[in-house]
């Protein structure tokens, strides 16, 4: 890495191995997969993670998995200049984790639901701390939730939608992690007819807090935002499409102090030359 700033460390080597399998006993489908990295800056960590399947009926399916994780701080986390008032921590540690899901999913003809629940609790989340100054180790972190999701096809429109809660907390202190929703999701709706589709879709989040010790203050407050596309095929090689971000010119923070985009549209061709 080069910079006009004098990082205290320039270079990092990671090697890794990996691998994985897959088995099926009739109805059943099993999976594991094992990695091991060393990294020059943070040492040797192994990961891995279990899964099984199960078929239990034509039109429904069972899973439920758990694995573990591991992720170094960047060199931006560790060594990011002073600017604003905020620079990077070099004491950082890395974060590790223990999940564990379950999915119960459902699908027949154009109809599609799942539910699955999550468990992850992580040892030194790296976030920024409550004076939005620095990069921190959160020691014991745990997000546990649960997401519904669905589609469903009538002839040329489909609908769909995918919605998470979760409870994201600081496991010592039992307050809500930082810039992290209880809820959040998204429902669309298109219309294809082969030469033309046209949709939009509702992408929204509840209340977050910019501060770890969950000020009034620094709560930001929730929001929806629509988007809007349409996309014509010209040709079988020839599309072109245009996309409307933020329609309704939506005002909102996802993080205090830093300006989101407003309405925004664009405008794409693509093309395939054979």
């Amino acid at each position: 890495m080069t910079s006009d700033t004098a990082y205290t460390q320039t270079s990092r080597i990671v090697t890794s191995l990996f691998a994985a399998g897959q088995h099926t006993f009739d109805a059943v489908q099993l999976e594991e997969s094992l990695r091991t990295d060393h990294n020059s800056q943070f040492g040797t960590h192994t990961t891995g993670r279990v899964g099984a399947g199960w078929s239990f009926a034509p039109d429904w399916r069972v899973t439920g998995a758990a694995g573990t994780a591991f992720r170094a701080p960047s060199f931006n986390d560790l060594y990011f200049p002073s600017a604003f008032g905020f620079s990077g921590n070099p004491n950082l540690e890395p974060e590790r984790s223990v999940g564990v899901d379950a999915a119960l999913r459902y699908r027949s003809g154009g109809t599609m639901l799942s539910l699955a629940v999550f468990d992850n609790r992580i040892d030194d989340l790296i976030a920024v701390d409550p004076t939005f100054t620095t990069v921190v180790n959160v020691n014991h972190a745990r997000i546990r939730g649960a997401t519904l999701a669905g589609a469903q096809l009538w002839g040329a429109w489909r609908a769909d939608f995918e919605w998470t809660h979760q409870n994201p907390r600081d496991s010592d202190s039992g307050l809500l992690l930082v810039r992290r929703a209880r809820d959040h999701g998204r429902a669309g709706l298109a219309y294809d007819t082969g030469s033309w589709r046209v949709g939009g879709d509702v992408t929204a989040s509840g209340e977050r807090f910019d501060s770890a010790v969950n000020t009034p203050a620094s709560r930001m407050g929730g929001y929806a935002l629509l988007s809007l596309h349409a996309n014509w095929s010209v040709t079988r090689d020839v599309t072109l499409g245009v996309r409307v971000l933020n329609a309704t010119d939506k005002r909102y923070e996802i993080a205090q102090g830093y300006n989101t985009a407003p309405r925004q549209y664009q405008l794409t061709l693509d093309a395939v030359w054979k």
